[in-house]
């Protein structure tokens, strides 16, 4: 028997449609000093800069999707330290109740770290009638818990506690794409919590 997708179809055929066209990107200054118009300049280039090297198009078009299959789709765009290329090196340091040196660590220059999210990814007042209205947003991303372990030492026994054998702890997406087991996966879910 021949199966065929048609809600798959319709979808990517409304997809094409409605990101068939690049979108156009502009700062404007508001004042019309030399600096603002300078600084307009440097964001335009900034923008380019994204949307050439870091792709970040790919993000819009998924979100689309994300959208028309689960009618929202979000973009999370946070400032991660941990990226970027390396400005130098953090020294090592030294811990006088646990009698620990820890040896020197990348210091990098940080990047925007461009993250697609989906409608359980993301936790709002649900009697907000728009995002306009939102007073706090709770963003859940998945890191590597040795990367976070990395990063936070002091937090080691409680990252090594937190359990990835739930079928909760992953997105339900990776879950049917990938096949992976949760048993055998280091990532782990990260809340941010933003408040107005």
């Amino acid at each position: 028997a021949l199966t065929a997708n048609h809600y798959r179809n319709l979808i990517q055929h409304a997809l094409n449609l409605s990101t068939q066209h690049r979108v156009s990107w502009q700062t404007k200054a508001i004042n019309s000093d030399q600096k603002s118009l300078d600084q307009s300049l440097v964001g335009n280039k900034l923008l380019e800069y994204y949307k050439q090297k870091k792709r970040i198009e790919r993000n819009f078009k998924t979100a689309a999707e994300h959208s028309l299959v689960m009618k929202v789709g979000y973009v999370f765009a946070p400032w991660n330290t941990n990226l970027g290329e390396v400005s130098g090196l953090k020294p090592e340091s030294f811990d006088r109740e646990t009698g620990e040196t820890t040896n020197p660590t990348a210091d990098y220059q940080g990047d925007l770290q461009v993250i697609n999210l989906t409608c359980i990814d993301v936790v709002y007042d649900p009697t907000s009638r728009s995002p306009e209205e939102w007073q706090w947003v709770l963003v859940r991303t998945f890191e590597n818990r040795w990367d976070l372990i990395a990063r936070y030492p002091e937090l080691t026994d409680e990252l090594l506690l937190v359990d990835t054998h739930s079928k909760a702890s992953e997105p339900f997406m990776a879950i049917s794409m990938t096949g992976y087991e949760m048993s055998k996966t280091d990532r782990v879910p990260v809340w941010h919590f933003f408040h107005k």
